[in-house]
């Protein structure tokens, strides 16, 4: 029998639990869908796509997160399979109530203790954001749906699909404290308002930032003269990333139209930092960049609700030529609402296991 608040009440999973005919997989909707769309949010790193999310769909997204959290603990099963597959059956669901069972016990009735127990991710960030959209911020409102009341999954979706519609809506959205990407934007946040806001790149501190510089393949930093005619902001940002701790570089590369273009990549590494098109899955601490023009490159400290707005650092800010141009904190940024427009460079693709959420952008020198 499954135990966990998210799982005992609902008799399909109940039943996926003991029968093969009631294994969940592609094209299946519904509440269960919605609780197993829950428990990965809450067990594990995903790119579920808001549409499924809202509609309780088990769609391509889905099944692709199920994969995931398959492959990462080896459920097979050996009678018959050789690999993971996208179904929630009965070793799968088994396992994500056992899980889900420890995560209730670090976390039992706090909705700030269980955000500070869910990973340091893109969709657990989204998730509290529609926590504070639905519940115009007083979350602690919400804890009788995320201590496992009979209807938190539909709960869950309806926040979802109500996104940016509540009292909470405009208001703005920190990561959660002790975690990387709270430290990304808290020490950035430190170094501008403390010594570099209104500064130019010819500052001294601001200089620092060109120690991140290198050409691809290359150990010694590019002289500063080159990066800082068009490209400063993103090696501020990146050189931001650096400071919290992440071992990023801001590469210059020489390849052909359609090879890799400049832009961070991890130290050491031949490949440039994954990109993503789905503005969704931006939360504070990306790079999220501006495809226009230049490719302006600014670090997202915080979110609305309803995803409209962000609060964001940025270097090479305001109009002019790059010697006039400053490094600044600022609020009221407008994010985009449609594919297009924009890409961004995820913390969550920068870590030991990486996370990329879909439709990399190809390079371009």
């Amino acid at each position: 029998m499954l135990r966990s608040r998210l799982f005992k009440n609902d008799a399909r999973l109940q039943a996926c639990l003991v029968g093969d005919s009631s294994h969940v997989l592609l094209g299946d909707v519904g509440t269960h869908v919605s609780r197993i769309q829950l428990a990965l949010m809450m067990l594990d790193d995903n790119a579920i796509l808001k549409q499924e999310l809202a509609s309780g769909c088990y769609g391509p997204a889905t099944a692709r997160s199920v994969l995931d959290y398959k492959n990462k603990r080896n459920i097979v099963n050996r009678s018959y399979q050789t690999k993971a597959d996208d179904i929630v059956g009965k070793m799968t669901i088994a396992r994500m109530d056992a899980e889900l069972l420890q995560l209730e016990m670090k976390s039992p009735t706090s909705v700030s203790d269980i955000f500070t127990a869910l990973p340091d991710s893109a969709p657990a960030y989204r998730l509290k954001r529609a926590s504070v959209s639905l519940l115009s911020g007083r979350r602690e409102e919400a804890s009788a749906a995320f201590a496992g009341s009979s209807d938190s999954a539909e709960l869950f979706r309806r926040m979802l699909a109500t996104l940016g519609h509540q009292g909470g809506g405009s208001m703005m959205v920190d990561p959660e404290p002790g975690q990387l990407r709270a430290g990304i934007c808290s020490r950035a946040r430190g170094l501008i308002t403390g010594q570099l806001e209104n500064r130019k790149f010819d500052d001294p501190g601001v200089k620092a930032c060109w120690q991140v510089t290198r050409k691809r393949g290359a150990t010694k930093a590019d002289e500063p003269e080159k990066p800082i005619k068009t490209h400063w902001c993103g090696i501020f940002a990146t050189w931001l990333w650096s400071q919290a701790g992440i071992n990023a570089e801001w590469a210059f590369t020489d390849s052909p139209p359609g090879g890799i273009s400049n832009g961070p990549y991890l130290s050491g590494s031949p490949k440039r930092v994954s990109t993503s098109n789905h503005i969704s899955f931006v939360a504070p601490g990306d790079i999220l960049v501006e495809r226009g023009g230049f490719k302006h490159h600014v670090l997202v400290l915080r979110i609305s609700a309803d995803g409209t707005l962000a609060e964001v650092a940025e270097g090479n800010a305001g109009s002019g030529a790059a010697h006039e141009t400053v490094v600044r904190i600022r609020s009221g940024y407008n994010l985009p609402q449609n594919i297009g427009s924009h890409y961004f460079y995820s913390v969550d693709s920068t870590r030991s296991n990486p996370v990329n959420y879909g439709d990399s952008v190809p390079g371009a020198r």
